[in-house]
């Protein structure tokens, strides 16, 4: 799966990572992680902090670090069919290996909602569309966890 990923990101990437001097990613940001809470109304304090876990447990990996981002890109940016392979691969291990935090797809989610927030004003979306599809999204990141009892959102959920 790696093979087609580049570690140059392109600029709409850069909300989620902290980049070095020419341009490769360094860390995953909590702000924007913070950042996406706030948007889709999450005030859970529990919730923030697991996400925090993860986005420092991811940075600590370089080769979890290289997959999430690669796995994000596809989920935000890809204009080809490669999600199709998310879509074939509902086991997190498969995507991440056997060591990644169970909250990884929440951070997944969440580091995109920038580009959410850009696409709504792009399709000129009205007070109304914006809030329903800020609760859906919103559901998407708590149903797993406080329905469901689940770790972290399934894969499937986040596509």
């Amino acid at each position: 799966m790696c093979q087609w990923f580049a570690t140059k990101l392109g600029k709409r990437n850069r909300e989620m990572v902290k980049f070095d001097k020419i341009g490769y990613f360094m860390n995953i940001d909590i702000k924007t992680i913070d950042d996406g809470l706030l948007f889709y109304g999450i005030d859970d304090i529990k919730y923030k902090n697991k996400c925090h876990e993860c986005v420092k447990f991811v940075n600590k990996n370089e080769t979890l670090k290289f997959k999430v981002i690669e796995i994000y890109k596809i989920i935000f940016t890809d204009k080809t069919d490669k999600i199709r392979f998310l879509w074939n691969n509902k086991n997190l291990c498969d995507l991440f290996g056997n060591n990644y935090h169970p909250f990884i797809t929440n951070v997944l989610l969440l580091s995109g909602y920038k580009i959410h927030k850009d696409n709504m004003f792009k399709y000129c979306l009205d007070e109304y569309q914006i809030n329903v599809h800020k609760k859906r999204v919103k559901n998407t990141l708590t149903d797993d966890i406080y329905k469901r009892h689940y770790e972290g959102i399934r894969i499937s959920q986040i596509l």
